[in-house]
């Protein structure tokens, strides 16, 4: 005779309610005795499967919503009525277990322990109260109905704490158990867990959000992967974060540093008096850190031992991730560096072609090398632009440009005119056997353009800009200087070689000469005759172009046969001022400031009556060298 096992399970709609397992029949089990357990079984919908192999474990049981048995599903309005009142002396003597709570999703699984009695039928009436205890189940509402000691609860709460009761009726069948006055099994308060959670990694910072509170604050907690097999560590305030914030309706992580964690929350509200926590809800976060740009990519110019012109990379690496390093003749896309994009933007981008040199070399500061990358031939530049690349992201860094500049500017130098300057430069040339003449071939640059820039200010910045003035290789021929007209004040002088290639104008590299400016002093000189006498009075008056605070000494020289060369070059006229003997000293003129209009003060003295007469600053050559004492009319400083 054949073995079988029976595995039923009564199910109503899509409630199961309970699993039966029968073991394994006798062998010596009548076949039609068998047959006739099978069908009894499938009339109360439990299904018989002949035994195979080996034995199969039934599915857990789902926790009930509402049924009470297989023979009907709850209608809990009418089950309302059918329950006999609460008598108020039974119900007082009460003692109670407490509900074990969890969350299924969004959903509270509520399970309680089994009722004592001898009867065959329990029906467990289920019933919670909204922010208040209930002291018979008609105060409360009635959730569910069912011979199950579980349930689920997928209700929205309308309170952030709820106080369930579950009441037991005993009785021979479910009638007669609804007439039976009920027992109170289990109570608990239970504390709503924050709803619909979701985290995320936002940027460095992890944020989560929920639906908004109703009352009561949330607890989060940042718990280490490796710490979270332990359930007791889960709420370790070791692991809390956001101090007392209440968090109603999110939080943001703002000191997480990259790694695997568990977020955990959990709702902390009064009830009944006292402070309670509702289940916790865990969020499973692997935090990465953002991806980030090459920042500083070094590149040096150099020759191979070939001739050749090849670049040395450095760039310090962007942690675990790879950076690709793109070259191109044309500039790329503006901007790129500024959001990350996906691998199929690049040609967007006009980055240009993949440099397929291999690193070299990682050092141990976080450094990483590729050296000896080739100058593509015919290349008059080359842009680099490194891109960090991790899985389906890109972030292309800030891109470096390169120039092939040809020959530079060796030499050059400003000559101070009183009106304007003129430079003097070594005009770049290849170079030629000694004792060679030039030809025009040897001649590099085309032109020579001149760009000013305030006083230690960057050269390769100024040079992108305007220039102030451009003078070809046949100007330059015909002329023999560059005439330019720096401002007085100084400035520094940019010297940038041009060449042409493709149509394009090519900057070589630049050369800057220090202006140091240029003071300029003017003086009036008004000679009169003594009568019958061989002098004259002079008096003499200043002023600049621009205001003046430091004024050298000033000497006025005398001499007979030609106008002085120097302030050595003749005999000096001694000059004062009329009750201010602070303003000369010696005979010299000794003022603090010239400004733009005449001076009030007159410098009075004596000269001889026929003869010539100068005015010369006494300083150093290094003052002299940007100062400009500018003579009036030759007929105001000669007399006959």
């Amino acid at each position: 005779m054949a073995t079988h096992k029976l595995i039923a399970r009564v199910q109503r709609g899509e409630t199961i309610t309970r699993d039966v397992v029968l073991t394994e029949l006798p062998s010596g089990f009548p076949t039609d005795a068998a047959d006739e357990l099978t069908g009894l079984l499938q009339s109360f919908h439990i299904q018989a499967t002949p035994m195979g192999p080996g034995p199969s474990a039934p599915e857990p049981p789902e926790p009930s919503t509402s049924g009470v048995g297989p023979e009907e599903a709850v209608d809990v309005e009418t089950w309302k009525q059918r329950f006999v009142p609460t008598d108020v002396v039974s119900a007082a003597t009460r003692t109670a277990h407490e509900l074990q709570v969890r969350l299924r999703g969004d959903d509270l699984e509520l399970t309680w322990p089994a009722a004592e009695s001898d009867q065959p039928v329990l029906l467990y009436r289920l019933v919670s109260r909204p922010g208040a205890r209930s002291f018979l189940p008609e105060e409360a509402a009635l959730v569910a109905v069912t011979r199950d000691t579980r349930h689920l609860d997928r209700r929205t709460p309308t309170t952030q704490a709820t106080n369930f009761q579950v009441w037991c009726h005993a009785g021979a069948d479910a009638e007669a158990a609804a007439l039976t006055q009920p027992v109170l099994v289990a109570e608990s308060w239970v504390i709503a867990p924050p709803m619909s959670v979701a985290v995320q990694q936002d940027g460095i910072d992890v944020v989560g959000h929920w639906q908004e509170l109703l009352e009561g604050s949330v607890e989060v907690f940042r718990v280490p992967s490796s710490e979270a097999y332990n359930p007791a560590r889960l709420t370790d305030p070791e692991f809390r974060i956001g101090g007392e914030r209440t968090n109603h309706a999110g939080f943001a992580d703002h000191a997480v540093d990259p790694g695997a964690y568990v977020y955990v929350f959990r709702v902390r509200a009064e009830a009944d008096g006292t402070v309670q926590y509702s289940p916790v809800v865990v969020r499973s976060m692997t935090v990465v850190s953002p991806i980030e740009p090459v920042q500083d990519l070094n590149i040096a110019a150099r020759k191979d031992a070939s001739g050749r012109t090849v670049l040395d990379l450095m760039w310090t690496s962007p942690g675990s991730d790879r950076v690709e390093i793109y070259r191109s003749q044309d500039e790329p896309e503006a901007g790129i560096d500024q959001q990350v994009q996906d691998p199929q933007s690049l040609l967007r981008l006009r980055v240009g072609e993949l440099i397929p040199t291999p690193i070299t070399n990682r050092l141990p500061d976080g450094r990483v090398v590729m050296e000896n990358t080739p100058w593509p031939e015919g290349w008059a530049r080359i842009y680099l632009t490194p891109v960090t690349v991790r899985d389906d992201q890109i972030l292309p860094g800030p891109t470096q440009v390169l120039i092939d500049r040809g020959a530079p500017i060796t030499s050059a130098a400003i000559h101070q005119r009183v009106h304007h300057q003129e430079i003097v430069l070594a005009w770049p040339m290849r170079s030629r056997e000694p004792g060679q003449e030039p030809s025009d071939d040897d001649y590099i640059a085309a032109a020579v353009q001149v760009f000013l820039m305030r006083r230690g200010g960057d050269a390769e910045a100024a040079i992108q800009g305007t220039p102030h003035v451009t003078v070809s290789l046949t100007q330059y021929k015909r002329q023999g200087t560059v005439d330019v007209a720096l401002p007085p004040e100084g400035c520094d002088v940019v010297l940038v070689p041009i060449t042409h290639q493709d149509g394009r104008q090519i900057q070589g590299k630049p050369l800057t000469l220090a202006y140091a400016g240029l003071d300029t002093l003017q003086y009036r000189v008004v000679s009169k005759h003594i009568p019958l006498m061989s002098t004259r009075t002079v008096a003499v008056k200043l002023r600049a172009p621009q205001e003046m605070t430091e004024v050298p000494p000033l000497k006025l020289v005398y001499r007979a046969d030609r106008l002085p060369l120097d302030y050595e070059d003749g005999e000096l006229v001694a000059l004062a001022v009329k009750d201010d003997e602070t303003l000369s000293k010696g005979g010299h003129i000794t003022t603090a400031r010239v400004g733009t209009d005449w001076t009030e003060d007159v410098w009075v003295g004596k000269a001889p009556a026929r003869g010539y007469l100068r005015l010369f600053a006494v300083a150093p050559a290094e003052r002299l060298a940007h100062l400009a004492v500018l003579d009036p009319s030759l007929s105001t400083l000669r007399a006959r």
